[in-house]
């Protein structure tokens, strides 16, 4: 779409919003994201989290690895029938395959009847962190660059935003996660040790039990991150707009790392990677599982500039969920929260209640949802994460008929 592109889009808009008329897509879209309330809640659905069968019973995961075109074929289905503000993701691989995890040697579950998963990981010891990168050439890594390009040229009217695993969330997949928190712990007791006898101790666990030294964790997470800036170089070497940019740091998350140790020990790798996108409003998907916690990274990134990009897309898919489901949040609060400091709140409608939940149910949990955002006249993005196979169709039909039956603001 091209910033030029955008900024229309951000002044047509407005006006448009000033007006109190209706919004296109992506002018409705981008100007939620923006922190504004326009003409009704915003949607967004994610093609990568949605199970091929649920499409068509003939489909399976196979089919889209390989072909970009099927990718953007079945992408232009799913718009025709939920008509979402923005369709992110269409690569079918995901950010696993599409940050070149293959490539790299990481052993992959890639069947019929999956999304690809890692099996295994490849740095073992400190001496397999030399040399591991991703190839100049790769396979399911260029089907995904292919894909995005693919997109931006079909659906000229919306974001088509790469999703780049970001440095420490591609350590759990090459180093893997219990090894990587292992690392990271020891790193941190190794820095706070508040004597010689402490330290030796450290230095000791680590080289019997981790085979690595205390300070591996700063070695690690450079090399990762120079893994992601060659992804997005390459990503845009291939023509992809790098526009809207997500660095997805899932594992970066609690309960794994606190708001206070990502934004001392990981944000600042992360923001090495974002340098490299600039002006191109990129995001972190750092997300909290508190409302406390939420809040403390909200107003924290209000209040210091170099912590922005993580409001743009954080969502509560780390809280826990309840006996339906749903996730065990108080959106009351949380759009309060938002509201109060002009940012959107981002809802994740959780898949096993999606699968599990009458129609009824899904449809008033939105709606209620929907009547909080407007009466608080906080902008609301909902997007279901995942959609299982066996999943009713009636029940995503009726997360965007709430949207539309109660979701306007005027």
């Amino acid at each position: 779409m091209g910033i030029l592109n955008v900024l229309k889009l951000v002044v047509k808009g407005n006006f448009k919003n000033y007006l109190r008329r209706s919004l296109s897509n992506s002018e409705r879209f981008i100007l939620t994201t923006m922190g504004k309330c326009t003409d009704r809640v915003s949607t967004i659905l994610v093609p990568m989290n949605i199970d091929p069968k649920f499409v068509n019973p003939k489909y399976h995961w196979k089919l889209f690895l390989k072909d970009p075109k099927f990718n953007i074929e079945v992408a232009r289905k799913l718009i025709y029938l939920y008509n979402p503000d923005m369709i992110a993701n269409v690569y079918w691989g995901g950010p696993l395959l599409g940050s070149g995890l293959p490539e790299m040697g990481v052993p992959m579950q890639i069947v019929n009847w999956n999304y690809p998963t890692n099996v295994d990981t490849i740095v073992k010891d400190a001496e397999d962190l030399a040399g591991i990168d991703i190839p100049d050439s790769s396979e399911y890594f260029h089907y995904s660059v292919e894909t995005y390009a693919l997109a931006q040229e079909e659906f000229p009217e919306s974001i088509q935003s790469p999703l780049i695993t970001g440095p420490f969330t591609l350590g759990c997949f090459v180093r893997g996660q219990i090894q990587l928190m292992e690392d990271f712990v020891s790193y941190l007791s190794y820095i706070n040790a508040e004597s010689e006898k402490e330290k030796k101790l450290i230095e000791k666990y680590c080289e019997e039990e981790l085979e690595i030294y205390p300070t591996f964790f700063l070695d690690e997470i450079e090399v990762y991150k120079e893994i992601v800036k060659k992804i997005i170089r390459e990503y845009r070497r291939n023509d992809v707009d790098p526009l809207g940019t997500i660095i997805w740091e899932l594992y970066a998350s609690p309960p794994i790392v606190e708001v206070k140790d990502f934004l001392e020990h990981v944000y600042p790798y992360v923001l090495d990677t974002l340098k490299l996108l600039k002006r191109q409003n990129p995001a972190v998907t750092y997300y909290p599982n508190t409302e406390g916690s939420y809040e403390k990274l909200l107003r924290l990134s209000v209040k210091e500039k170099k912590y922005s990009p993580l409001t743009t897309l954080v969502a509560p898919i780390c809280f826990d969920v309840n006996r339906m489901g749903i996730l065990d949040v108080d959106d009351a609060q949380m759009i309060k929260l938002c509201g109060e400091i002009s940012r959107c709140y981002t809802y994740t409608v959780m898949p096993y209640f999606l699968r599990d939940a009458l129609a009824t149910e899904v449809y008033n949990h939105v709606a209620n949802l929907c009547k909080l955002a407007v009466q608080n006249e906080t902008p609301l993005i909902i997007t279901p994460v995942a959609i299982t196979s066996d999943t009713p169709k009636q029940n995503i039909d009726a997360v965007f008929k709430a949207v539309e039956d109660h979701g306007y603001y005027r």
